[in-house]
């Protein structure tokens, strides 16, 4: 039976998103069809009570996997990874949830005894690259496809609603990997042929990657609380209902715009504008909240914890709008059309221009894209007795149909020349000969780079060469005129610079694989002494190379030629690079979109103090100039205004592991969320922080998403107060199975934080311990006063 792996982050009827219902209606048909796949989800991590719930609803339908919420449930390299980098901007912040994800794959393909034939990502977040990668470089995934749907990128959300986002280099690297994932995947499915035109557009891909996408067409079922639902005609004016997530590119605004120029323009209009419907940006919430003026907050409502059966009946009595400027198909379009006696959609929206599909005036009602063209068409809506339900017809899906081959490529024959330097004296460099020379072989060549000053008192083992330099250090000239008549494939290795040559031969099987491949390489450990940590690297993500020279590692193999047009061009090894060639060398490739594999797995170690390398801001102005100034053909008078800033070093650690992500899974045990109208643990995410309020007559505790495998020794909270007059909130931490606190296997004393300060509480966990959950207990220091009790944890790592 032929498995199928969706990897998602939400999944109806738990979530709200249209790529969870998608998911779901997919699962549902594929039960009742007659030759029924094997179905899997691979889901971002969930406290225990979410995923059996989960469980509970696709019993039947599908087999449930979840992600573990650290790397350090995997072991091995990832774990260390893990251990060495925080969640503060590198390149390995964006990555790692796509690590995460390939290390869940490869352990649940393991306890299955099978591997999955189709593994399918959303495109959004670059999550796939590093499962992609894998696959490239011969490490798992041979047998299977990895595709990739087209839901909305994050680069294209935000090229939607432009001055909302705080764009940085963490976004740009995001960015960079999901154009990654779409241009490595084996397959490419989209649901619109006009979706897949925009794709290509905003990525620049090619007229091949256009063809070998995958146009279906979803199945879209209403559940049957919704086919239930049957359509009454109120007594009076009908209401307005805007019903999409509350985000920018959806244009809630747009429908409060419009609902005040129709109030003003249609003053005998009886109903309501309601915006039914949830986001997770109190401050964007706010501020639509701003835009509507007092005398009409009674007819403009925003409506954020509406029932399921409340918002249906509005949906099915109301005219539902749906202004979004991008979709990628909208789910709910289609739901509303069905439930709806009429939908109004945004002409300018690509996702409804498809007509044979979207009929203005038949199924539904087009405006032009404007607030005034908007509230026009509301007054057309009124007049409209009904509009026909859409029609549609869900078409085969990818994995039941025989796989699209593109164009056989012809598999290379290069080898490889290795290039050493920076021996620090005689000693060392024998021993670096004899070395290389054990890499010798199947047609690979090793030259050493040494000092003319030492010529004639070195024996070299059979297979090594010498070039002898003219200086003491290797020069950007002397690595030219090496490469100016080399052919095949190269490496260059710096001293202290260790290399698996297992990951050798991966690197050539995987460039002769692939014509286009232009670079190979790993990520690599770092080790000083008994420390050591992992250094990811960023690969083809360009917009990590603007910044950070962590873009190939000392050892990656790369093309001769690809190098050679750059040095024949002036544009890398040149003489005002001095020592900083190979990493300009590698921004370069970068830059220009050149292909590469990281592979995920550390076959390289290095030498060295620093987690990442510190960033030079010379060095980067001068990249990002002369690339920009290449590429536009004249010298750009606001370059040096940019003011490039450089990274931060970060030194190599095992000391504390960040979880302050987790935050978001913390669950009130006690009191029981049915005891009162508010809930006194909340996840904010106005403060990214967890609130934790105490109670005058009851217990307050929250379980922590943290198990005994997650820490080494101990876990941390940081405790915020911001109220003033409150006489203060005690706080305790323990750890155990139950929220009991005589069942405990390790706790703390009491910590009473004040209004104002911010404190750590510590809970070292014992030895042999074991537990699933960290509890945290708050209480009124005075035992009764708990107004403006505003306590928060904003920060939670383990060491």
């Amino acid at each position: 039976m032929v498995t199928v792996c969706f990897v998602t982050n939400e999944i109806f009827p738990l979530n709200k998103g249209g790529i969870g219902r998608l998911l779901y209606n997919i699962a549902c048909e594929n039960h009742a069809s007659a030759s029924p796949v094997h179905i899997h989800f691979l889901m971002v991590w969930q406290p225990e009570d979410i995923q059996r719930e989960i469980r509970a609803v696709f019993e039947g339908l599908a087999e449930i996997h979840f992600c573990p919420l650290s790397g350090l449930n995997h072991g091995g390299w990832v774990a260390e990874f893990e251990r060495s980098n925080e969640l503060r901007w590198h390149y390995g912040h964006a990555y790692r949830h796509s690590l995460m994800l390939y290390a869940a794959l490869r352990q649940f393909e393991d306890k299955l005894g099978y591997g999955f034939d189709y593994i399918e990502f959303p495109d959004f977040g670059g999550w796939a690259l590093a499962t992609m990668e894998a696959k490239a470089a011969g490490l798992a995934f041979a047998d299977g496809r990895i595709a990739v749907r087209l839901h909305s990128t994050g680069g294209i959300v935000t090229a939607h609603q432009p001055f909302y986002e705080k764009v940085g280099h963490w976004t740009g690297c995001i960015e960079d990997m999901e154009y990654l994932c779409l241009d490595k995947a084996d397959l490419v499915v989209g649901h619109l042929p006009k979706i897949a035109d925009f794709n290509q557009r905003h990525y620049g891909f090619s007229d091949a990657w256009r063809s070998a996408v995958h146009i279906e067409l979803p199945p879209i079922n209403l559940t049957p609380e919704e086919d239930g639902i049957t359509f009454v005609r109120p007594q009076g004016d009908r209401d307005f209902i805007f019903s999409s997530r509350l985000q920018p590119f959806k244009q809630p605004d747009l429908f409060i715009k419009a609902a005040l120029y129709f109030l003003q323009e249609t003053p005998s209009y009886q109903g309501r504008f309601r915006l039914i419907s949830y986001g997770w940006d109190d401050d964007y919430v706010d501020w639509l909240g701003s835009l509507i003026p007092a005398h009409r907050r009674d007819r403009i409502l925003i409506e954020t914890d509406v029932s399921s059966s409340d918002r249906l009946a509005a949906i099915s009595a109301g005219i539902v709008v749906i202004p979004s400027n991008y979709e990628s198909l909208c789910l709910f379009a289609f739901e509303a059309s069905q439930l709806s006696g009429a939908v109004i959609l945004n002409g300018e929206c690509l996702a409804f221009t498809e007509r044979d599909l979207w009929q203005d005036g038949v199924n539904c009602l087009l405006f032009d894209g404007g607030a005034r063209g908007l509230a026009q068409t509301m007054r057309k809506a009124l007049e409209t007795q009904s509009l026909s339900p859409v029609t549609y017809a869900a078409t085969t899906p990818y994995w039941l149909l025989p796989p699209k081959t593109g164009p056989e490529k012809t598999p290379g024959d290069a080898t490889l020349s290795i290039l050493a330097f920076g021996a620090a004296d005689l000693p060392s460099a024998a021993q670096r000969c004899a070395t290389l020379a054990t890499f010798v072989g199947a047609g690979h060549r090793a030259t050493m780079l040494l000092p003319d000053a030492w010529q004639g008192q070195l024996t070299l083992p059979d297979g090594v060469s010498v070039y002898w330099c003219p200086g003491d250090d290797v020069w950007p000239e002397d690595m030219a005129g090496l490469l100016e008549d080399m052919t095949g494939l190269v490496t260059i290795w710096p001293q202290d610079t260790e290399v698996d040559p297992a990951y050798i031969d991966r690197a050539v099987r995987a460039l002769n694989a692939d014509p286009g491949l232009v670079a190979y390489g790993s990520h690599a450990v770092v080790r000083t002494g008994e420390r050591q940590a992992v250094r990811v690297y960023s690969g083809g993500a360009a917009a990590a190379a603007v910044l950070s020279s962590d873009v190939l590692p000392p050892g990656a193999v790369l093309r001769t030629d690809a190098v050679q047009r750059l040095v024949a061009t002036g544009q890398a090894l040149t003489s005002p690079e001095k020592d900083h060639w190979y990493t300009v060398l590698c921004r370069r490739l970068a830059l220009e979109s050149a292909k590469m594999v990281i592979e995920p797995a550390t076959s390289i170690t290095l030498a060295g103090s620093q987690l990442r390398e510190k960033g030079d801001p010379v060095v980067d102005n001068a990249v990002i100039e002369r690339y920009i100034n290449e590429t536009q053909g004249r010298r750009l008078r606001y370059l040096p205004g940019l003011m490039l800033k450089s990274l931060p070093a970060l030194p190599v650690t095992n000391t504390q592991l960040d979880l302050s992500h987790a935050l978001r899974g913390a669950k009130q045990v006690c009191p029981d969320e049915g005891m009162l109208d508010w809930q006194p643990v909340a996840y904010r995410m106005k403060e990214r922080a967890l609130q934790i309020h105490p109670l005058a007559d009851a217990r307050v505790v929250a379980a922590l998403p943290i198990c005994a495998a997650d820490m080494f020794s101990g876990v941390s909270v940081r405790l915020r107060h911001y109220g003033e007059g409150n006489p203060g909130v005690d706080f305790r931490l323990f750890c155990g199975d139950e929220p009991d606190w005589s069942s405990a296997v390790s706790r703390t004393d009491w910590l009473t934080i004040m209004p104002g300060e911010g404190r750590e509480l510590t809970l070292h966990r014992g030895d042999n311990t074991h537990f699933e959950s960290v509890f945290i207990e708050a209480r009124p220091t005075d035992g009764v006063d708990v107004s403006y009790a505003w306590t928060f944890v904003d920060r939670l790592w383990t060491h």
